[in-house]
């Protein structure tokens, strides 16, 4: 419980995490229900839906200049998101991992600017970007 301010307050805290489990679980019931159960949500791709806009987050564009060239570069925040209880208790518990950060160039050819976050779990934060890029 020490990501609460009074650490007695802890079950408090556990029952209101709990309670949002509960009902974000009971809306996606809904959603699947709604089309038709497990099966008709496969074929229509609720799954992999969900997956993908809970797990990439766009940011915005951020400007950078490369070779005297200003440019933009989208940036994405990528959350992992630990499922069930495990989930729930990772940040109490200090071991929810931490965002990845992505900068992609958009175009007809998109290309990796900048990458900041952890190679592997429980790793330190590295930033891999291109040589030259200058960002404000």
């Amino acid at each position: 419980m020490t990501n609460t301010v009074d650490p007695l307050g802890g079950s408090y805290f556990v029952e209101a995490l709990t309670n949002r489990m509960e009902q974000e679980t009971y809306r996606i019931f809904r959603e699947i229900g709604a089309l038709g159960g497990v099966i008709p949500a496969i074929e229509h791709g609720y799954f992999q839906r969900e997956i993908a806009d809970s797990a990439v987050n766009p940011q915005g564009e951020e400007p950078f200049t490369i070779g005297g060239s200003k440019r933009k570069a989208m940036h994405y925040v990528l959350k992992v998101e630990i499922g069930g209880v495990a989930g729930v208790v990772a940040p109490i518990v200090r071991k929810q991992p931490p965002d990845i950060h992505v900068w992609i160039l958009g175009g007809e050819a998109p290309a990796f600017v900048k990458s900041e976050g952890p190679l592997y779990l429980g790793g330190p934060i590295w930033r891999i970007e291109l040589v030259s890029p200058v960002w404000p």
